[in-house]
């Protein structure tokens, strides 16, 4: 895991390098402001290990979804964005037959991210209409199940991925989006597991203002 999240950042860095250089010399132009409503796939994971009565146990999540909001500012080459995200999915626990513990069912994370926006080709492809881009950057979620163990939970991640963006109609509105993204969780409570990895595949339809 540790090498692909090595590949990831060296592919953005590297991306991002020929359109740094073009908008430093000095390819600017306005703030091209967006919102989003997004909702697709999001990965599920091991998110508590524990011990009780002597016996192990296990809590897990399900895939789920993923349904939320971006808001976003852009310039040819470079642009940032903010998420806003609720996560729902099924919560699973495995555990000795032998051990007395509820079942939990349902969990809910809260994402909150900033990232950075980078599109390497501009806007070349078919007069800007076409968008491809990279993106990384750092963000928060809290995790609250209805397993008593894990309530309010805050946890810190790093996202990268990548994505595409299509200007429809005659002024480039409304806007269709895909995007894929590779989490890298780290828990800040005792009990949480200390590495989660999760995916978001989503489709995005938003306004340009």
């Amino acid at each position: 895991m540790r090498k692909r999240k090595q590949v990831l950042l060296v592919v953005v860095l590297l991306a991002s390098a020929g359109p740094l250089f073009g908008q430093m010399a000095g390819e600017k132009g306005e703030i091209d402001w967006q919102a989003s409503l997004i909702s697709g796939f999001f990965s599920g994971e091991t998110i508590l290990r524990g011990q009780t009565i002597g016996e192990e146990y296990q809590v897990k999540t399900d895939d789920g979804v993923l349904i939320g909001l971006r808001l976003s500012g852009e310039q040819e080459y470079f642009g940032g964005e903010i998420t806003l995200a609720g996560v729902f999915q099924d919560l699973n626990l495995k555990k000795n037959p032998a051990t007395i513990m509820s079942s939990p069912s349902d969990s809910k994370m809260f994402l909150f991210g900033f990232n950075a926006l980078i599109f390497p080709a501009g806007n070349t492809l078919l007069e800007g209409r076409v968008r491809p881009f990279l993106t990384v950057g750092p963000g928060l979620a809290i995790i609250d199940t209805d397993f008593d163990k894990v309530s309010n939970e805050t946890v810190f991640n790093m996202n990268v991925g990548a994505g595409v963006k299509f200007l429809l109609g005659d002024e480039g509105n409304p806007v269709l989006r895909f995007d894929w993204r590779w989490y890298y969780m780290v828990g800040s409570t005792t009990g949480l597991e200390n590495k989660m990895y999760n995916q978001e595949f989503t489709v995005g339809l938003g306004i340009r203002f």
